[in-house]
């Protein structure tokens, strides 16, 4: 299926000068298929990297990373919303961690995704850290719609979800990675006045 994407990107990406129907290639009507087209490829390759970081057992790389520059590089890399204000309250001294870089940047790519899937009108993503000598914590909180109570004992089960795409992995492998991290991971809510996952990772991992 990446191979498939990845032939149908590149297409994308040449420039015809005309295409079958005899448009040109700055039709604005073309543009705009090919938007939605990117937009889908997007989407499949998200659903893609969650079943793959779901199912797949290999061996977890362990690295030293410091937190809070992980963070930066990671939500760097983002798009964020334009109705959508990105906050952070980093703890004053640096938190060193032994992870796996590649599951960890997945994980917070999914919580941060699913933050901006809340707030569709806009909000507020606060990403905070804070450390003592048991844990080290992040915390993802957003002034989205919140989880009914009645799904919030389940959002953590594999293919549960209430949106209309996507495959109801992205929280499941929140709870994998950090089973895998030895730490844990906990979510408040309220409806209407947004969510905050905490994520605990215990002095084991913390270099």
């Amino acid at each position: 299926i990446n191979n498939s994407i990845f032939v149908i990107k590149s297409r994308l990406g040449a420039e015809p000068a005309a295409t079958p129907a005899g448009g040109s290639a700055g039709d604005p009507k073309i543009a705009r298929h090919v938007t939605i087209i990117e937009g889908e490829l997007h989407v499949a390759n998200q659903i893609i990297s969650e079943i793959l970081t779901f199912a797949r057992t290999r061996e977890i790389q362990l690295r030293d990373v410091e937190l809070h520059e992980f963070l930066e590089e990671t939500t760097g890399r983002l798009a964020v919303p334009e109705k959508i204000v990105l906050e952070k309250k980093y703890a004053q001294q640096p938190i060193s961690l032994r992870v796996d870089p590649d599951e960890i940047r997945q994980m917070v790519r999914n919580l941060i995704g699913n933050a901006f899937d809340a707030m569709p009108s806009g909000g507020k993503l606060t990403l905070s850290t804070a450390v003592n000598k048991n844990y080290a914590l992040l915390s993802v909180m957003d002034t989205g719609t919140g989880i009914a109570p009645e799904n919030v004992a389940k959002i953590f089960t594999p293919f549960f979800t209430t949106k209309s795409k996507g495959t109801g992995l992205g929280l499941s492998v929140v709870r994998k990675v950090m089973d895998r991290h030895n730490g844990e991971v906990n979510v408040e809510s309220v409806i209407g006045k947004g969510t905050t996952f905490h994520l605990k990772f215990p002095i084991g991992v913390i270099g």
